[in-house]
């Protein structure tokens, strides 16, 4: 390769830069700020590239390339930066923007060829062994490519805008490989009138851009930041078909922010096997899981060519392990460029396999004797990790269970990659990332959870980047759904008026695209001090009829009773007239109603209690037979959420309680509170399914019951 700097040939100009650079820094007070304080002023072939035609801005076969002193606050992550250079290398930031030095020089000892295009160039040691003290060092430029005399340039917070207008030899298929460390961007466009609308395009038909400029923080291919490269795992190659003599205009950008550097360009015609790709990376290991993984196609990132052509005709392989022993199965029927991976089956392999394309090579030798070689492409490695196949409504109890899906604002089966849990209160800024791919962007999380909620106000806010919304009950409460972006400065609050003890439904919605990731959602609950204490409240059959006696222990304001029966337990209705009530006592007051209208077996009873205000409150449930099913034992209510309660003439000898899943095997409390009456306590165990076994004196049965 053409041009490599600080080669063995060129140790010795590099020591004499080192030590002209010591030299400066021994001898001139304020020595390192003297060299950045020099400028120059960018050359017209910069400025009017145009103005005496393409060979002074573009020129053929090689590169202008012009070099920048970039300030400490440069943000490689800006929006416009890596294509809009050399601009962005001069922005200002807090009044100090980036200063043009010179012109990298084409002499073949330091940084690019005097000829060609292709390079391989180090600025300074690439050793992190000394801690990379030469950054403090510079590096020369010239006036112009072969004219030393610019401004020295400091061995970090660099970047260089290159231009070169490339005429191919010969028809083919070219190679383009662009190494970096750090970022680097590359652009070719065919009409120097009008670049954005004559983008080069790749053999696949895509815009050839080459845009490694800045990692995303979930990228691994970084050395210690998002900005520092590793120059090995940075080199992408590109593949374009061209025309011998065609015209082709090129920019080419870099920077360095600190540490190693290293910059290399090169083009060149292409014969071999191609390389294939998964997405955007043609090297390394993809992982896919989820509950039936499909993997993305394998495609080609550039084709198999030979001398006598490109290739129209591929095989496929794939193995268990990838070594010299390994042995490659060719699969039936896969011929193409591209080749798409099944998704996941019950019986399909699951961990790594290995997939690799070949073509082959018809060589004729000097006799004419032709043979036949197999060549193969690169070789990716893809794992299969299926999950199980959750229950994505299930809501958490007083607890979030978040169903995590792998892409944005996506709920489909094919996106779910597992489950994560949180308080009920909490702040998530998902440091090892999501679902079993563990990802930091692109995903999407959607929780759950069945909260307690007693009569009172309840505040809730939710904060978060990227989107957001809130619902309680089905009812969308919080939308910040379309929002992309970091957190709000106030929060999103909803307020809630709960009149009655019971249970809301929550659901969660956040969704990631990129950048920070972070969800927060808090409540302040702020309960009533209802102005009734009950007392007891128990009903019997009297004749045809239902009678229920009640007490309340104190009252404050209190307005009435309303009687609600139900034949099930879950399903109310109102009966009777109202009952006016006391008011105001703190004395026990005593109460009794009858429901003539009695049409079931059993009934189970509640009522409810409304002060002058209109809030209320319910008593407890009890549930009253006829005579004609007295010894039917049937516990109630069901479900609960503390105690059970049987009715029976028999006496009740023990109870057995066991989980629907044989997690939970148990002898609750047992206690007769009345006559026929006896409690269940169900307060110790969890929310679950039960069989509830009832031993008496003459009988066994077991009912299920639901504990909330």
């Amino acid at each position: 390769m053409e041009g490599i700097l600080r080669g063995a040939n060129q140790d010795k100009n590099y020591f004499n830069s080192v030590v002209l650079s010591i030299i400066l820094f021994l001898v001139i007070s304020g020595q390192s700020y003297g060299q950045l304080a020099c400028t120059n002023t960018e050359p017209e072939t910069l400025t009017k590239p145009w103005q005496n035609g393409w060979q002074n801005g573009y020129p053929t076969n090689v590169w202008n390339a012009y070099v920048y002193q970039l300030v400490t606050d440069y943000n490689p992550n800006g929006q416009d930066a890596g294509h809009n250079e050399p601009k962005e290398f001069k922005k200002t930031y807090s009044g100090v923007g980036g200063q043009y030095k010179g012109m990298l020089l084409r002499d073949d000892n330091n940084f690019l060829p005097s000829s060609g295009m292709n390079f391989d160039t180090y600025f300074s040691d690439p050793n992190p062994g000394n801690g990379y003290s030469s950054d403090a060092l510079f590096f020369q430029t010239g006036i112009d490519p072969s004219t030393p005399g610019g401004c020295d340039t400091q061995l970090h917070l660099f970047g260089v805008h290159m231009r070169g207008r490339y005429i191919p030899d010969a028809n083919g298929i070219y190679r383009i490989s662009i190494g970096s460390d750090d970022g680097s961007y590359l652009k070719i466009f065919s009409d120097k009138g009008n670049p954005d609308a004559s983008i080069a395009q790749d053999v696949n038909g895509n815009d050839l851009i080459h845009d490694n400029w800045a990692k995303d923080e979930a990228d691994t291919l970084k050395f210690d930041g998002v900005d520092n490269f590793i120059y090995e795992d940075n080199i992408r190659n590109y593949y374009i078909e061209m025309e011998d003599a065609q015209e082709w205009f090129m920019q080419l950008n870099y920077y360095e922010e600190e540490g190693a550097n290293r910059f290399s360009f090169n083009i060149e015609l292409y014969f071999g096997p191609g390389e294939i790709k998964m997405g955007a990376d043609a090297s390394g290991s993809v992982t896919f899981c989820g509950i039936n993984p499909d993997p993305t196609i394998i495609s080609s990132l550039g084709p198999a060519v030979f001398e006598d052509g490109e290739v129209s005709e591929y095989f496929w392989q794939y193995a268990t392990t990838n070594d010299e022993s390994t042995v490659w199965t060719t699969i039936p029927g896969a011929t193409g460029k591209d080749y798409d991976i099944p998704a996941y089956e019950d019986d399909s392999w699951t961990g790594a396999r290995y997939y690799r394309r070949g073509a082959t090579n018809t060589i004729v030798d000097d006799e004419g004797v032709s043979t036949d070689v197999d060549v193969f492409s690169n070789v990716l490695e893809v794992i299969m990790n299926p999950i199980p196949d959750l229950d994505r409504t299930e809501f958490g109890d007083n607890e979030w269970i978040g169903h995590t899906y792998d892409a944005p604002r996506n709920f489909a089966t094919s996106n779910y990659s597992g489950r994560v849990f949180e308080d009920a209160v909490f702040n998530q800024s998902f440091p090892s990332g999501v679902g079993c791919t563990n990802q930091t962007s692109n995903f999407t999380v959607q929780y759950r959870m069945r909260l307690d909620v007693a009569p009172g106000t309840y505040d809730f806010s939710v904060n978060g980047d990227d989107g957001y919304r809130l619902i309680i009950d089905g009812t969308t409460v919080i939308d910040e759904w379309a929002k992309v972006g970091g957190k709000k400065g106030t929060a999103d609050t909803y307020q809630l008026e709960v009149l009655e003890v019971g249970v809301i439904e929550l659901i969660l919605d956040y969704y990631e695209i990129g950048g920070d990731q972070s969800i927060t959602f808090d409540y302040v609950e702020t309960l009533l001090v209802l102005p009734l204490e009950w007392g007891d409240f128990f009903g019997q059959s009297c004749g045809e009829n239902n009678c229920l006696n009640w007490s309340t222990l104190q009252e404050k304001n209190t307005s009435h009773f309303i009687m609600e029966k139900s034949h099930n337990g879950f399903s109310w209705e109102v009966f009777g007239e109202t009952l006016e009530a006391q008011g105001n006592s703190n004395q026990e007051v005593f109460y009794d109603y009858a429901d003539h209208s009695v049409a079931n077996d059993v009934t189970f009873y509640r009522i409810k209690q409304v002060d002058l205000d209109d809030t209320f409150s319910y008593s407890d449930v009890i549930r009253v037979e006829n005579n004609s099913n007295r010894n039917k034992l049937m516990p109630f209510p069901n479900p609960t959420t503390d105690l059970l309660f049987v009715d029976s003439q028999e006496g009740i000898l023990s109870v057995e309680l066991t989980s629907q899943d044989q997690r939970v095997r148990a002898q609750p409390l047992l206690e007769k509170i009345s006559d026929n009456r006896y409690q269940i306590d169900m307060r110790q165990f969890p929310s679950n399914h039960y069989l509830v076994t009832i031993h008496t004196e003459k009988s066994r049965k077991t009912y299920k019951i639901m504990k909330r």
